[in-house]
């Protein structure tokens, strides 16, 4: 007290300073200050464009990122933008604090209500706001930003003058180089006159600016693509627009649109702008402006994901937009913010590729150049595409364009002419076949490239960095492989098939070498000399006006790269350059169909696969099946007992209890022949291919009707069986078992089909047959009642005015306590539930009508088919427009026909769908409890396979199941968008979180990659959670963290990596580069060799902050503890014996798991063939059910030997793939089944003549098929007899007899195998004629003078070698004499000199 009263004075007058100081502080915070302005989630595009409008020194802008949010109380105004906006309950909370202490917000184009309630701007500001940055362009935003000061912060000094927003026309038309808008077509073409920007006469390119667009971003690289337009002879039309585009764009009337694209091209009209494009026949061309900095861009394996690919990419193709070429990237401007900048380089050759375009529209068609590439195997294997006969496909298609007018020159008079032109001309050769290149070289004409060409076009089509990586892997051009040498030049030979304006090429081998097996972290895998050579001599010398791929699929849209978006670094993009490309594929591939789409700017031409007809049960199953019928329909129990002990004796000796793993010991319960009837019908009912497919050949009437009712029976069949179980008049248990519901449902079904086909009876008829009135009016009676209950919620709404803000609306639904969201959960589950009842009643009565209606249309659209394949590729060669197509299996997408349209893909931002999520969280529930039921308790955790084919078919089922595992469910956005994950409360769950770990092939990385995201982020959400029920995915996390510190990795990166599940091809890898190495069975020794290389190609880690990294060890920490392999299976097209991948993928992932773990895990099929029925089906089961219900089935063979090359190769690549399963996961093939293929198939069991087949079709099929099994053997998978070994010798030796060697790499290239064969030859003339062919293909024969196209001295490399070293030997042998005589000579004079030194000293 006593310093106070002595310092009194002193103290007031330091008060008042300070309270003086305050006060001026704070007038000077509230009424003088910086206006600082932070942005939120804008994109900086923007934002550069209104920081360089900013010409007042009293307005500050901000970035502010999400990360920051908790720093928005010291902004005065923050402005969001809501489109795609997801803000975290921390981060509503920030921003709501910030509100609370001053700070303005403003939410910008949010359909979020919660995210608007953010907003504390009163309405007047907010019209204002909204209206500056609708029209956008620099004035207005200049006004923003004056706005912002005056209106919102409210400052009283240093006051700009605020404008009114300037309404700048939502539609209208851009005069060149400029952003003058015209509302009128004639205004803007008579401005681009003035200004010598327009041609009378030109062919016109529609131009679509979106985002960006020229008023929200700087227009800079739209001026120049503009002018790089104009500059090739093309007027320019440029449409800004959202509601009016389809009318501006047929006001226009252009040759070619050029939509720089952002959603839908219609905009936000509803006029129907497909069926204008298909009238008008005009293609989409969408290229792209890259959303991120150019450096990261260009070191980006992504090149563009999430929305901005669903946005730039996914929706125009829906519309049928192609070429997603990359043309502008983002640059920083002198402020540091990232702008917009067009690539001269891309833009030129984007402007060059709009070019010719138009050129093929216009040029003759006996003038255009076409390039035909084709899929072949190595040496004289047959030429090969999912679901096609090729041979037959590719001469009708020549024939075809040769009656459309192009101009086809020396045509083979039919197609054995052309089978053997082929197998001349067009080989593709192993680096094995040294005596084969020779033959190859002096007689099947192959063009020869010279290295001074190959040079120059390197230097003109590829980056330096790019080809820099073929020299420091393959050497100098030409390199060893392929290469021709003379003493002066050298070149590098490209094989190709003539024909004038068309010729063929084989597509090269994208990859050399053994040590190819086993990927090197980091390094791009450059393609060898000879496969750049043949598509720079396409474009270069032969000058091609338009490039096809023919059929599914070659391997260039899978040479390593960014995703989407690629740069000129990426192989498909300099290979395809600026040439349109059309690509015939298959219509069941959507996943990789849309990789050649996208990455190798292919407009693709689908096509039919293979007719479908039932497998049926046949021989032995037939009466296996009759026997169960009689068990189970005889009363009398004595001869009950005698008809099941037929049918386990008859199943024991046909080894069905190895199939189903069934112990056949003891007494054999009734449940396991209901497991047997169970398998029976589903071999017998099997949707196997009849045959192939050839392009140009219609499906007989047969096939028509076959595949037909299969596209209709499921859907009906199943959709009645449920509606029975809906109304009590069967029950669950029956509607599953497949006896009951083939007698019940799917026969009755089939005939009425039947009689539908024939018009024995009408489509009314067959409706009221199916669907009686009783169910309808059940549906109406549904639909009043939910119509009354909405009027009535409608009319008794109550408005609620609680006079409390936005803000504490939002704060109140976030701080909901715990037990009343349980209850508010529930409730809300139990009212979906039964709305979801209601839903699949309604949508099975709806089935059955689909599925009426559907059968006489699916018969037309399967029979205009064939020529609308061949109509629309010539429409596509022609410049025209091909209509786009969801693509899919027939049988289970009936919207997949007509084929001859261009695939279109899923938006994997919204997935997984309502439904799917429904789908994914059955067939979670079906593995636990299956997984329970089998060993007592739940897995700890589940590795999956993830595909694209599969993913986009099923809307992400696989993706939801892995989520609901984990225990987290998907968190839906604006526009149903799955933008974040959540757990699912333990109360609710009820079950142990079970961990995963997944493996993607690069198709689905490239197609959802912000999927791989949110399984991170769910498994990370779900380690952390705090648990009533068991928690293995934490534990699953702490296991791999100390897993990883063991094997050295350091504490921080143990954990970093501890909990990381996605994992995938390393350096951008489509597959695991696996297969050839299993194959190639003299190059290892035991499964721990492919084993550790197929952790090392799989182990790149696909994390948001990890994208493709390789860490030694944290696949296989992710790996430890796994129980179960699961992999989707999605169409009736392919199984895991036909399709190669299978094994690769699934049994690679098992192998794996077994290598880390030394457990062999379970291995399940996810099959969703079939809709109306998904289910769970072990491996072994799925396979033995295809083995039996196709190369095992008379029926299904002989529909195959009706066919050509093709057919009897695929024969060989199951019987390769079913190696390669031995090889993988040996417990799933059994002895029993390579008994029953060689049975069938060189034997000839069901006496179908298949040696005769073989032989007048593809004997080198039969080759490989014996090769393969002699390789089972020699490997010790197939303990086969001394007799069946000796047989298939004398067939393998006999057929190389007789047809010389095919040299595929079984055949020729594994020498250990040869020894095996040979040691196991009883026949001495077949042995030695062997061992001669087998020489004769891989030695280089005794040199001798070449006459290759007027190139008289060039000769191989290795010959040009050879024979300096025999010609310096004949001349030693020349000079011989006279060094005989100097030596000769030498000698006596050297005796004479010592002889005269002798007697000079004596």
């Amino acid at each position: 007290m006593k310093f106070i009263k002595e310092n009194k004075k002193k103290i007031l007058s330091f008060g008042g300073v300070f309270l003086a100081t305050l006060l001026v502080y704070l007038y000077y915070a509230t009424q003088v200050s910086v206006t600082q302005i932070a942005f939120i989630d804008f994109s900086e595009f923007q934002l550069s464009k209104i920081n360089k409008v900013n010409d007042n020194d009293w307005i500050e802008i901000n970035s502010l990122s999400k990360k920051d949010i908790d720093q928005a109380s010291s902004y005065d105004v923050i402005y969001l933008f809501g489109r795609g906006l997801s803000l975290s309950a921390d981060e509503q909370r920030s921003l709501m604090k910030a509100g609370h202490r001053g700070t303005k917000v403003y939410v910008y184009a949010s359909n979020n209500d919660d995210y608007n309630r953010l907003s504390n701007i009163d309405s007047v500001s907010e019209i204002a706001i909204e209206t500056y940055m609708d029209n956008g362009g620099e004035e207005n935003y200049h006004q923003l930003l004056n706005f912002s000061r005056v209106n919102v912060d409210k400052k009283t000094w240093f006051l700009p003058q605020v404008k009114s927003p300037e309404i700048i026309p939502e539609d209208a038309y851009l005069s060149m180089g400029t952003t003058k808008a015209f509302t009128e077509l004639n205004k803007v073409i008579a401005d681009q006159k003035k200004n010598k920007t327009y041609v009378e006469g030109q062919p016109t390119v529609a131009l679509l600016t979106s985002v960006p667009g020229p008023f929200n971003a700087n227009p800079d690289h739209i001026f120049d693509l503009q002018k790089a337009l104009f500059e090739r002879g093309l007027n320019v039309i440029t449409i800004t627009s959202h509601r009016n585009r389809v009318k501006m764009m047929k006001e226009t009337s252009p040759d070619l649109i050029v939509y720089l694209p952002h959603g839908r091209l219609a905009g936000h009209s509803r006029e129907d702008v497909g069926k204008w494009l298909e009238e008008s026949n005009i293609p989409v061309l969408s290229p792209l402006s890259i959303f991120q900095k150019k450096e990261d861009w260009e070191n980006s394996q992504k090149g563009m994901s999430g929305g901005m690919l669903s946005m730039n990419v996914v929706l125009p193709e829906l519309d049928g937009a192609v070429a997603p070429y990359a043309f502008a990237v983002e640059m920083k401007d002198e402020s540091g913010f990232l702008k917009f900048k067009g690539m001269p380089e891309r833009i030129n050759r984007l402007a060059d590729r709009c070019k010719n375009y138009i050129t093929i529209k216009k040029k003759p068609k006996a003038e255009q150049k076409i390039a035909i590439y084709y899929f072949k195997g190595p040496g004289m294997n047959a030429m090969v595409a999912s679901n096609l006969e090729v041979e037959q496909s590719l001469y009708n298609t020549l024939k075809m364009l040769k009656a459309q007018g192009f101009k086809v020159d020396n045509m083979p008079k039919d197609q054995k002419a052309f089978h053997q032109l082929i197998q001349k001309n067009g080989l593709v050769l192993g680096p094995y076949a040294k005596g084969k290149f020779d033959d190859f070289v002096k007689t099947a004409d192959p063009v020869l490239v010279d290295t001074m060409s190959y040079n120059q076009w390197t230097s003109k089509d590829l980056t330096k960095s790019a080809y820099g990586e073929v020299v420091k892997k393959f050497g100098d051009a030409p390199g060893d492989y392929l290469s021709v040498k003379e003493k002066d030049n050298a070149y590098i030979a490209v094989s190709r098939l003539d024909f004038g304006n068309v010729v063929l090429l084989p597509q090269p081998m994208p990859g050399l070498g053994d040590d190819s097996f086993k990927l090197v972290h980091g390094a791009k895998a450059a393609p060898p000399h000879p496969y750049i050579a043949s598509y720079l001599w396409t474009k270069n010398a032969f000058k091609a006006d338009a490039i096809i791929h023919f059929g599914t699929h070659g391997s260039l849209e899978f040479t390593p790269g960014k995703q989407v978006g690629l740069s000129s670094n990426d192989w498909s993009d300099a290979l395809i350059g600026n040439i349109p490309h059309f690509y015939v594929y298959t219509i069941s591939n959507i996943g990789e169909g849309i990789i050649a789409k996208r990455r190798s700017y292919a407009t693709t031409v689908t096509h039919l696969t293979a007719p479908f007809t039932e497998g049926d049960v046949h021989n032995e199953l037939k009466i296996l099946e009759e026997k169960l019928d009689k068990f189970y329909s005889v009363e009398n129990p004595n001869l009950k007992s005698k008809y099941k002990k037929s049918v386990v004796e008859l199943a024991k000796q046909m080894n069905i209890d190895e199939d189903l793993q069934l112990d056949f010991s003891g007494e054999v319960s009734d449940s396991s022949l209901f497991v047997i009837s169970q398998y029976v019908e589903e071999i017998g009912n099997s949707k196997v291919a009849n045959g192939l497919y050839s392009l140009g050949r219609l499906y007989s009437e047969k096939q028509l009707n076959e595949t037909a009712l299969l596209m209709s029976l499921d859907p009906i069949a199943y959709s009645l069986a449920q509606l029975d179980v809906a109304d009590g008049i069967i029950d669950k248990k029956q509607a599953e078992d497949a006896r009951y519901f083939d007698k019940y449902y799917r026969q009755p079904s089939k005939e009425l089909l039947k009689k539908l086909l024939s018009n024995k009876v009408t489509l009314q008829q067959a409706q009221h047959q199916m669907i009686k009135k009783e169910r309808l009016d059940k549906i109406e009676a549904w639909k009043e009642q939910e119509s009354i209950a909405k009027a009535h919620a409608k009319k008794h709404q109550k408005k609620k005015v609680d006079g409390k803000s936005g803000a504490s609306q939002i704060k109140k639904k976030l701080d909901i306590p715990k037990e009343e969201l349980l209850k508010q959960r529930a409730a809300a589950q139990k009212k979906s539930a039964k709305a979801r009842t209601k839903m699949l009643y309604t949508q099975n009565v709806q089935n059955v009508f689909t599925g009426l209606e559907n059968l006489m249309k699916s018969k037309g659209n399967l029979k205009i088919s064939t020529r609308q394949e061949q109509l629309s590729l010539v429409n596509g060669l022609r410049g025209g427009h091909i209509l786009p197509t969801s693509g899919g299996d027939p049988i289970a997408n009936a919207f997949a026909v007509p084929t001859g349209r261009n695939l279109y893909s899923i938006d994997a931002e919204a997935t997984p769908s309502k439904e799917s999520w429904e789908l994914g969280k059955s067939l979670g529930k079906k593995l636990l409890e299956q997984h329970f039921a089998k060993n007592g308790v739940y897995p700890k955790k589940v590795s999956f396979t993830l595909w694209a084919s599969s993913f986009i078919e099923t809307e992400g089922a696989t993706f939801a199941e892995i989520l609901y595992l984990l225990g987290v469910e998907p968190v839906r956005g604006p526009y149903g968008k799955v933008m974040d994950v959540q757990l699912i409360p333990s109360e609710e769950l009820n079950r142990p979180r079970v961990d995963v770990v997944v493996q993607t092939a690069g198709q689905f990385r490239d197609l959802a990659a912000s999927r791989m995201f949110l399984i991170n982020k769910a498994v990370k959400l779900a380690a952390n959670a705090d648990e009533l029920v068991e928690n293995f995915v934490k534990t699953g996390v702490a296991d791999a963290e100390r897993y990883l510190k063991e094997k050295g990795m350091s504490p921080q990166k143990a954990q970093r990596f501890a909990a990381d599940r996605v994992f995938g091809g390393v350096n951008g890898n489509y597959g695991t580069n696996i297969m050839g190495l299993v194959e190639k069975g003299d190059r290892w020794e035991s499964e721990d060799q492919i084993a550790t290389t197929y952790i090392n190609n799989m182990g790149a880690v696909y994390g948001e902050e990890d994208w493709g990294e390789f860490a030694e060890g944290i696949f296989e920490a992710a790996l430890q503890n796994t129980d179960v392999v699961v992999q989707p299976r999605q169409s009736n097209t392919w199984g895991g014996l036909s399709l190669d991948h299978v094994y690769e993928f699934m049994g690679g992932l098992s192998m794996a798991v077994r290598h880390t773990t030394g457990k062999d895990p379970d291995a399940y099929f996810n099959d969703y063939r079939n809709a109306n029925n998904v289910k769970i089906q072990g491996v072994k089961e799925a396979l033995m059910v295809e083995a039996r219900s196709t190369l095992l089935n008379p029926k299904y063979l002989k529909g195959m030997m009706k066919e050509g090359a093709t057919s009897a190769e695929n024969v060989a690549e199951t019987i390769r793939n079913t190696y390669g399963w031995n090889v993988m996961k040996p417990k799933e093939i059994d002895n029993h089944l390579w008994d029953d293929l060689m049975d069938v198939l060189v034997e000839d069991k069901y006496n179908l003549n298949t040696q005769e087949f073989f032989e007048r079709e593809n004997p080198y099929a039969l080759e490989e098929v014996t090769a393969v099994m002699l390789e089972t053997i020699r490997k010790g998978y197939w303990k086969a007899s001394k007799e069946q070994i000796e047989k298939l010798v004398e067939v393998h030796q006999e057929m190389i007899e007789k047809h010389n060697a095919g040299c595929s790499e079984f055949v020729c290239d594994n020498m250990k195998l040869k020894d095996f064969i040979v040691n196991n030859s009883t026949n001495q003339q077949l042995k030695e004629s062997y061992q001669q062919q087998i020489a004769k293909v891989r030695e280089l024969s005794t040199p001798q003078p070449t006459n290759v196209k007027e190139k008289k001295s060039i000769q191989l490399e290795k010959e040009v070698i050879q024979e300096e070293n025999v010609d310096n030997s004949l001349k030693m042998e020349e000079g011989l004499t006279t060094t005989e005589i100097g030596v000769t000579l030498g000698v006596l004079l050297v005796i004479l000199l010592l002889i005269g030194i002798y007697y000079k000293q004596k």
